[in-house]
C-alpha cells in the first residue's frame, strides 16, 4: 500500500492442553507501520475459524536504539 506499512496474515493452531483449554484454529491479520527507521507501530488481530472460541488482540511499540539508526 504504502512503503512504511508493512501488512501479512496468518493461521495458527494449537492443539488440546488439558481439559481446561481445547483445540482452535485461529486466523490473525496485522501488520506493522514505520514512523521512522526506530519507531514502529506493531498490530495484529485474530478470532478462531474452528474449535474453542478464541480471540486475540496486539498493539504495541517497538523502538530500536541503536548506533547506526
Amino acid at each position: 500500500i504504502i512503503e512504511s506499512l508493512s501488512l501479512g496474515g496468518e493461521l495458527y493452531a494449537q492443539g488440546t492442553i488439558n481439559s481446561q483449554y481445547k483445540s482452535f484454529l485461529l486466523f490473525n491479520f496485522g501488520g506493522s507501520y514505520n514512523f521512522t527507521k526506530s519507531l514502529s507501530l506493531p498490530f495484529s488481530i485474530g478470532h478462531s475459524l474452528a474449535g474453542q472460541k478464541t480471540f486475540s488482540a496486539y498493539l504495541g511499540i517497538d523502538w530500536v536504539w541503536s548506533p547506526s539508526c
